[in-house]
């Protein structure tokens, strides 16, 4: 069983690229940090997020490991086609056209079940994207260099261990 700790978790449900597209997104990153500056994200890090729940007990990680073996996530792609930016954290973003369907009904399926299970939504809209640059210090976007598609197969339940970057484990993986 993966290590859930003894202390609260800081988990999300994400899908996680394949290694090639990692590095593809790595690059995207590395094209567009010359003309919003900000820091890389380290390819191993890279993701969308579907749901972000935050600090969890051992109690609630142990209860969404069971509900993650128990999902099934019906196969499909999505195409990253553009960067995006939020400004007031200051994140450079590379992204799906707004209203990919698929993301947004993963979505929205994941907070109808998560909230059966007691968590609650938050307020903010939802927006697909992989962070590819935090910290940004100019947010005049170039065009993306291409198009990617990303093909998923499942869900993840990651914990993000507290520290300067970032560091990331899967818990758990859905069906």
């Amino acid at each position: 069983m993966p290590d859930t700790r003894d202390g609260p978790n800081r988990l999300f449900f994400a899908l996680w690229p394949e290694p090639a597209l990692a590095r593809t997104l790595a690059a995207w990153a590395r094209d567009v940090q010359p003309a919003c500056g900000g820091r890389l994200m380290r390819p191993d890090s890279l993701h969308i997020t579907l749901a972000f729940l935050g600090a969890a007990t051992s109690a609630q990680t142990r209860e969404l490991l069971h509900y993650t073996h128990q999902c099934r996530l019906t196969p499909g792609s999505v195409r990253i086609s553009r960067y995006g930016c939020f400004k007031r954290p200051r994140i450079i973003w590379a992204g799906p056209e707004a209203g990919h369907t698929a993301l947004a009904e993963m979505h929205e399926t994941l907070w109808r079940d998560l909230t059966a299970l007691g968590w609650s939504r938050p307020e903010q809209g939802f927006t697909p994207h992989v962070t590819l640059l935090r910290h940004a210090e100019r947010f005049e976007l170039p065009a993306a260099p291409g198009e990617l598609d990303w093909p998923y197969a499942h869900l993840s339940l990651i914990a993000s261990d507290p520290g300067g970057q970032a560091r990331y484990r899967e818990l758990a993986r859905s069906r």
